[in-house]
């Protein structure tokens, strides 16, 4: 049955396109959604590219009629721009001059002169919250989350009972039945077993490979394994053919510091000329430019995780510094990387999950020839007051290349930056 979506300002700055995501159903736009926009204009990165392209949208609708009357902006879909809300909902709120109260006060109104049910669409999750108090009918954004399958590790573990394992280590790959290959994904991961043995392979083009063993891993990545995700992982990062690795797991498994000495050690081999790193540095509401100073010292407090690690390896940050000198590691903050274009470097995106699909889009488009890129990320430590363990761009970006032969994918479940860590991690949610 046709709806009246409200939408709220949250959903048209995650993405731009969301208004032509509601099937038949029409779209009503509260006056203040269109101030908010208008604030955010020249916000940098996606909020501002968002806000700019849905203000130019809204222009170009007025010329086919009346935006305060609704305007049909697609087949049996009408667009309509309200100023008008329930003003008896507004003075039982706390604070009537609160934006989200007034989105609230629209719906109301919406709701009783409608003939469609009514239903607020928002990020906000305490926006929802105050909906459903109100007996409004709220919900999230799904467009681009329907789906998803959050718990995808990238292996599995399967019985061999066809002695594949000595073909295996005889010639490094073998080739698996029709029925087999049809279970798995390419580049995904398996330990395979028989008894008392066991090989570490991957999936790719019908056949199982062996992975490269501890002594090639530390030769082409500079890293011993340390349990059989991390060898995994590094195999990925490792592989010139798979050009994005999808890193999750718990605090202190070594996702970054499995990326950054992998990245150094192919770079110093002539293999990349730089190391690219970034990590989402603003909110909606705030950005870098809040900071004092120039954009390195901005950057100071999200570039600590990688200095650390360098003292970590290499008992100082003097090499850090040495290499950002010179340029071979660059420090990208994600809201100036639009227009870009990376070649033959290593990328690294750090704590992923607190990027929207779309950020993470908007990266990986900018990656060139030659490049390889590294998401990593814990999807249980969320900053983003719009996004979930679902919605985040970091799951969404693992399911959606799930199935690609450019792809891999590894879960960490060991930490390893202290048992005191590790059990915090278990204990507290």
């Amino acid at each position: 049955m046709k709806k009246t979506i409200v939408i709220d300002t949250s959903i048209l700055l995650y993405d731009k396109n969301s208004i032509f995501n509601f099937d038949e159903n029409d779209i009503l736009i509260p006056m203040i959604v269109v101030e908010e926009l208008d604030r955010k204009k020249a916000s940098p990165g996606l909020v501002g590219e968002n806000a700019r392209f849905i203000n130019r949208f809204l222009d170009n609708l007025r010329e086919k009629g009346d935006l305060s009357k609704g305007v049909e902006f697609k087949e049996n879909a009408y667009l309509k721009i309200t100023r008008d809300y329930d003003k008896d909902i507004l003075s039982e709120l706390s604070d009537g001059q609160c934006n989200d109260n007034k989105i609230l006060a629209t719906v109301s109104l919406a709701q009783s002169d409608s003939y469609y049910d009514v239903v607020l669409v928002t990020k906000d999750i305490n926006l929802r919250i105050k909906a459903d108090v109100l007996g409004f009918k709220a919900s999230d954004y799904y467009a681009d989350i329907r789906d998803v399958d959050k718990n995808w590790i990238g292996w599995r573990r399967l019985e061999d009972t066809s002695g594949l394992i000595n073909l295996l280590y005889k010639d490094s790959r073998v080739d698996l039945t029709e029925a087999l290959q049809n279970d798995f994904y390419e580049n995904e991961f398996i330990v395979l077993s028989a008894g008392q043995a066991s090989a570490l392979c991957y999936f790719h083009d019908k056949q199982l490979h062996l992975v490269y063993d501890k002594d090639s891993i530390k030769h082409r990545t500079g890293c011993t394994p340390k349990n059989k995700e991390q060898h995994f992982a590094l195999s990925a990062m490792s592989n010139d053919e798979i050009p994005l690795v999808t890193l999750t797991g718990i605090p202190g498994s070594g996702k970054t510091y499995l990326a950054l000495m992998t990245g150094l050690n192919k770079m110093t081999a002539g293999e990349y000329d730089r190391i690219i790193y970034t990590r989402p540095v603003q909110s909606v509401d705030k950005g870098i430019g809040f900071l004092p100073g120039t954009m390195e010292e901005k950057m100071d407090p999200w570039l600590a995780p990688l200095s650390d690690n360098f003292q970590n390896a290499f008992g100082d940050k003097t090499y850090f510094h040495t290499l950002l000198d010179k340029g071979k590691i660059e420090v990208a903050p994600i809201s100036f990387i639009r227009g870009r274009s990376f070649k033959n470097a290593f990328i690294i995106v750090d704590e992923a999950q607190n990027c929207t699909v779309h950020e993470l889009k908007t990266i990986i488009t900018r990656v060139g020839e030659g490049s390889k890129i590294v998401l990593c990320g814990d999807t249980k430590q969320i900053d983003s007051p719009y996004l979930d363990d679902t919605s985040n761009g970091l799951t969404v970006i693992t399911d959606r290349f799930k199935k690609s032969v450019l792809s891999a994918h590894i879960h960490f479940t060991k930490g390893y930056r202290s048992a005191l860590a590790t059990e915090a991690d278990n204990l507290i949610e």
